[in-house]
């Protein structure tokens, strides 16, 4: 009975020997998961919270202390002093939002400006999560708090350069435009006269050679003149390609109307275009713009749709300005265009890029076989 007895007594030590043992290696565990989690928020600038509804006792990381630049002998702040970090203006008040996570009992995310106690700006994104207790009932509230100002001056400074990249680019095309009209004024007001002056000299020249000069001299004479006339001919559709005076002194509806008729003479492609004139004229910058977009639709439509008509259309509303162009051509995948064995379709990204930078917005609808639309709105 004795040894019996013993051998119990011998047998709960070692239990509560494992036990305790057991006990000791959790919490070796529990330290360094701890040590390793504050790690963590620390490099992640992350913290995390607590609050208990009943007591409205607010429990913080370390790390939350770090984020509030609040000594950690002080303990963690009332909600009330919490809440006054916060810049309502920056968005929903916090305080709102915690609010909304009890009544709904969803999980809210949000970012907002802080005034940290130093003075300056911070940024945080805040995770609000609700717990509900056995009846339902949201008891507790917990999350997260991530200093994320570094990434708000990235995006802000991506916002920057953005925009100066888009008044670069604006500023490249106005440079563009007006050297377009440099050169076609040029060619128009200098070389064509010039050319036709040569043809008339010719002209006079021939009406006063002899009888058997002019006879022997008139295949050449009349090759000369017919190829002044070509080469005149052409620096008018240079010119109209370069910069269209209509477009200048009579908009962009006679613009766009003059270049058809141009594009249909030499391509025998039908184009037409309808709608009515605005009852005012649209920016230099805008008119541009459109009629650059249609130009080069026009363009890939000759060289790449085969098709036999185009229709422009042009409408004017609701302080929006609408052109549309289509196509009964071969049309395309618009998904391949650039991908391996297709051409690159630049001009697309021509258009859209000026529609873009003007603030506009540019779509594309195109299928094999069913011809190509391209609409741009601004």
């Amino acid at each position: 009975m004795l040894l019996e007895r013993m051998a119990e007594n011998i047998s709960f030590a070692m239990d509560q020997f494992k036990r305790e043992e057991q006990r000791k290696e959790a919490e070796v565990t529990l330290r360094i998961s701890e040590a390793r989690l504050r790690q963590a928020q620390a490099i992640g600038r992350i913290g995390d919270w607590g609050l208990d509804l009943e007591t409205l006792q607010l429990r913080w990381s370390p790390q939350m202390f770090h984020l509030y630049e609040r000594d950690p002998a002080k303990g963690p702040p009332t909600l009330d002093e919490l809440l006054r970090h916060y810049v309502n203006r920056s968005g929903p008040p916090t305080g709102e939002n915690i609010r909304r996570a009890i009544a709904t009992g969803e999980r809210v995310d949000l970012e907002q400006r802080v005034k940290l106690p130093s003075g300056a700006d911070a940024y945080h994104a805040v995770v609000i999560i609700p717990r509900k207790n056995a009846d339902g009932l949201v008891t507790k509230v917990f999350g997260t708090v991530q200093d994320i100002t570094e990434r708000k001056k990235l995006e802000k400074q991506r916002q920057a350069d953005a925009l100066r990249l888009a008044e670069l680019s604006r500023r490249v095309v106005a440079v563009q435009e007006e050297e377009r009209r440099q050169l076609a004024g040029e060619l128009h007001d200098r070389t064509s006269p010039n050319l036709s002056a040569a043809s008339l000299n010719l002209g006079m020249i021939a009406a006063d050679l002899p009888p058997q000069t002019a006879d022997e001299l008139a295949s050449r004479l009349a090759d000369t003149r017919a190829l002044l006339a070509e080469t005149i001919a052409g620096i008018r559709d240079v010119c109209a390609d370069l910069r269209p005076a209509t477009l200048d002194y009579a908009g962009l509806s006679h613009a766009l109307r003059e270049y058809a008729e141009q594009v249909s003479r030499r391509t025998g492609i039908a184009v037409t275009v309808s709608g009515e004139s605005p009852a005012a004229r649209l920016t230099a910058d805008a008119e541009s713009m459109l009629f650059r977009i249609a130009q080069e639709a026009l363009t890939n439509c000759a060289k790449h749709a085969r098709a036999s008509a185009v229709n422009i259309e042009l409408s004017f509303g609701n302080a929006q300005t609408r052109l549309a162009i289509a196509d009964n051509g071969t049309g395309f995948d618009p998904e391949a265009v650039g991908k391996a064995g297709h051409r690159p379709g630049l001009g697309l990204l021509t258009m859209r890029e000026r529609v873009e930078f003007a603030g506009g917005k540019f779509s594309l609808e195109s299928a094999p076989g069913k011809g190509t639309r391209i609409k741009v709105e601004i």
